[in-house]
């Protein structure tokens, strides 16, 4: 297994794949992350943001310490409902990959709906 970073630690805990993908969802420019990068490590004030939105440990998220939630890592979408920020910028803030998991299951409800709607009927 590859030995991974404070950056790749957030890129779990936010379930982001790229270092795009994390910006955007931290609403952060590009470079910022380049920054990181370069200094191999994110800045305190991100990480506490990180580990509030999702829940991981500060200890796991910088250090690389310990587990992030007791030895399960969770791979879901940050908890947008925790920011203080307009409700266009939440949404902006989900992945493609998150939208994609909503699709589904709003399609999965919409089957079952139907199906229910038969059998009553």
């Amino acid at each position: 297994m590859l030995e991974q970073n404070a950056i790749d630690r957030a890129k779990i805990a936010l379930g982001v794949r790229t270092d795009v993908d994390l910006a955007k969802t931290l609403n952060i420019a590009q470079s910022a992350v380049a920054g990181w990068r370069k200094r191999g490590m994110v800045p305190q004030e991100q990480a506490v943001k990180i580990a509030q939105m999702t829940g991981v440990s500060l200890d796991w998220l910088i250090l690389g310490r310990n587990q992030p939630h007791n030895g399960v890592v969770f791979y879901s979408a940050p908890d947008v409902r925790k920011l203080d920020i307009p409700l266009t910028d939440k949404i902006r803030m989900l992945s493609d990959w998150h939208i994609e998991q909503l699709r589904e299951l709003t399609l999965e409800q919409a089957v079952l709906e139907q199906q229910e709607k038969k059998r009553q009927g």
